[in-house]
């Protein structure tokens, strides 16, 4: 098709080529004929377009994402709709994201890694300053130019859908790998939250992946809620421990230990970064004075030079082990000011207390502080502090500098594996083991009910004793599920044999409902095979019990048993797929008609629908 007879959208974009899609817009590269500018068109899925709750909240959101004005977020141009679809249209960055920058280049240089995390943070800052919070903060957000610049992109969608979050309960936003605890848990999203998914960010610049991976997203969404990650300094070896310690302080699980938002978390990567151009920056070359003989004044100022020089020693040393990441205890005193006739202090006891906390009780006291590095310890939780440099109850000059050495946990010990045994078997060894046992129950399939099915980390993992051991037991084919539909219907459980399939084969699956009071109106069951955006290949929409027991028939308390094949697409591209159930009355089956999910039990809700269990589709 000539450009002539490319068709306008809305009689002034030009589309030139898709530059990708996720799951919930594609995007467009376009020519915006009116100005002569090329920019990226934004066109949301046909899910979100059928909402009109939603698209009216887009809007909104998008006008106020539009006022922030900042070089480090991609400008908002303009919002429309083009044949009932919303679309925004924002500002064209010629670059990557940066997730395939960490595809392509990962592990990426501490210094590059640096830059580009304090041009985000900036960037979340300004948004948070405005009342904004991102919400789904992660590589493929965050552009990047080919002069490196920083471009973070969809605030306004984000917040629309945070809005979304505030009414529909159940819903949990973001993408799982970069979801902060509180958010995978349902809670509202703060600033906090967005530096927590900064923190991972840049763990994942840094080590080349996320710092938690599993076989799916719940599975990543409970790392993040129970375990800690792999210290980043066991990934990647030159990353100093300064950096390291921003990181465990942004991915901290409590919201309160974290830094309160990203203008905090930017203000510590710029005195890392600013830290270290000091210490490897170009020195001005010294001009030698003419020869005249003797000269006893140039004598005189060379030995004030190099006692200077010396004097910088104690200094150079400490930067050293800063920057080379040393876990043993500093033995090296920091320079302090030589003032004999000055008032002395004491440095207050600091020992045990989480690092943020030594910090700002030092710095009440007068002192200034700096993290020299970290070690193990069995006893100190990580990130707290576990020695000063001077000690506690010393009598140092006021404004001294406290060096500080924190905890990066236990020593490391072995996994044991205990996939396939009972669970109070497996229990006894990973305790044994010295572990803690965190116990869940889920799907077996043909696995006996009551042995281990699965556990994260898995068996033959080096972590530190202590941590938490996952054991999932299994409850055979059955899903509990105990989700409420409307405070009308109750979906108790779903039984379903097995989760890999093959293109063309029926998926069958039970569910049992009760009713939690008479229902007066009759009510359709879709049963969807989707992908994780949640457009159905697949799908069977019926009346309970194939019509023969409506839900105006149901008795409260009574359990109804409700069967469904759904017929795989003999084409089905090979992948991980979800199965989404809900309700809607018969003959209205849009998204805003379904039943609302009041609570979604033991599962994950989105869109009105509960998402009962993930399969795979293979070849």
């Amino acid at each position: 098709m000539t450009e002539q007879e490319t068709p306008l959208i809305n009689g002034r974009y030009r589309l030139l080529e898709k530059l990708g899609e996720g799951g919930m817009a594609v995007v467009w590269k376009a020519q915006d004929t009116a100005l002569g500018r090329v920019v990226a068109l934004k066109v949301l899925r046909p899910q979100y377009a059928s909402d009109p709750e939603f698209v009216a909240r887009f809007r909104r959101e998008a006008q106020a994402a539009a006022n922030l004005a900042h070089p480090n977020i991609v400008n908002v141009y303009d919002i429309g709709e083009a044949d009932g679809q919303p679309f925004i249209v924002m500002e064209y960055v010629d670059g990557r994201n940066l997730k395939e920058v960490i595809r392509e280049e990962g592990p990426l240089p501490v210094t590059r890694a640096l830059d580009l995390a304090l041009q985000t943070a900036v960037a979340v800052a300004h948004a948070h300053r405005a009342g904004i919070v991102h919400r789904d903060l992660k590589p493929q957000n965050i552009l990047v130019t080919r002069e490196d610049q920083v471009k973070v992109t969809d605030f306004g969608i984000a917040r629309a859908l945070g809005t979304a979050s505030a009414t529909e309960t159940g819903v949990v936003l973001g993408t799982a790998h970069y979801l902060a605890p509180e958010q995978a848990l349902g809670e509202p999203a703060t600033p906090a939250s967005d530096v927590y998914a900064l923190g991972v960010v840049l763990y994942e610049m840094l080590a080349g992946h996320p710092p938690f991976e599993a076989e799916n997203s719940m599975g990543v969404a409970m790392k993040h809620i129970r375990e800690e990650p792999v210290p980043i300094q066991r990934r990647n070896p030159y990353v100093p421990d300064s950096v390291a310690t921003i990181i465990a302080h942004a991915m901290a699980k409590d919201p309160a230990e974290r830094y309160a938002d990203a203008g905090a978390l930017a203000v510590a990567l710029r005195e890392v970064r600013e830290w270290g151009e000091q210490v490897t920056g170009v020195q001005a070359p010294v001009t030698p004075p003419p020869e005249t003989g003797f000269d006893f004044m140039g004598m005189l100022l060379g030995l004030v030079a190099l006692a200077a020089v010396l004097g910088l020693i104690p200094l150079w040393r400490a930067v050293y082990r800063e920057y080379v990441g040393s876990t043993a205890s500093v033995t090296v005193p920091l320079p302090r000011p030589i003032t004999p006739t000055a008032p002395l202090s004491t440095v207050p006891d600091v020992l045990g207390l989480p690092q943020a906390d030594a910090e700002n009780r030092l710095r009440q006291a007068g002192f200034q502080t700096r993290v020299l590095g970290s070690r193990q310890d069995e006893t100190v939780p990580v990130s707290h502090v576990v020695q000063t440099d001077p000690p506690a109850g010393a009598q140092v000059p006021p404004g001294s500098v406290v060096g500080l050495i924190v905890s990066s946990g236990p020593p490391a010990a072995e996994v044991p594996r205990v996939v396939g045994l009972p669970a109070e078997e497996a229990e006894r060894q990973l305790r044994a083991s010295g572990f803690e046992v965190i116990r869940t129950e889920g799907w077996g399939g043909d696995v006996l009910p009551g042995r281990v099915v699965s556990q994260e980390p898995p068996g033959g993992a080096r972590i530190s004793r202590g941590s938490p051991i996952t054991i999932v037991v299994s409850t055979g084919p059955v899903i509990r599920i105990e989700a409420n539909l409307g405070d009308q219907v109750e979906l108790v459980e779903a039984e379903l044999t097995r989760d890999t399939f093959r293109p063309g084969e029926v998926l069958q699956i039970t569910l049992r409902w009760r009713a939690r009071r008479p229902i007066d109106q009759d009510y359709v069951v879709f049963v969807h095979v989707t992908p994780p955006n949640g457009i159905p290949i697949a799908q069977q929409d019926a009346r309970p019990v194939s019509g023969s027991f409506p839900t105006t028939a149901w008795t409260p308390g009574q359990l109804v048993n409700d069967v469904y094949r759904v017929t795989l697409p003999a084409d089905a591209p090979p992948g991980r797929y979800q199965i989404r159930v809900g309700m809607y009355p018969k003959g209205q089956p849009q998204i805003h008609r379904r039943l609302p999910i009041v609570n979604p039990g033991r599962a994950k809700a989105a869109l009105n629908s509960i998402i009962v269990k993930e399969i795979e589709i293979v070849r």
